[in-house]
């Protein structure tokens, strides 16, 4: 299952019935995603994790 967290293009077919065969096989751990990958304050504070981790993984590592 792709984990993704870009913005819901897919969220236009909510009312096609075969937008949600891909739901069937989920696990408890991919529910969990479904709903935490659309919650807009977690959408906010990982732009903003992501945006203070990015210039840390840029660094080279000291040995």
């Amino acid at each position: 299952m792709p984990m993704s967290v870009a913005p819901d293009d897919d969220h236009q077919e909510w009312q096609d019935r075969c937008s949600y065969d891909c739901t069937v096989q989920l696990t408890s751990n991919g529910w969990v995603w479904e709903f935490l990958r659309r919650n807009p304050v977690f959408r906010r504070d990982l732009v903003a994790a992501l945006q203070q981790a990015l210039p840390c993984l840029a660094e080279p590592l000291s040995t």
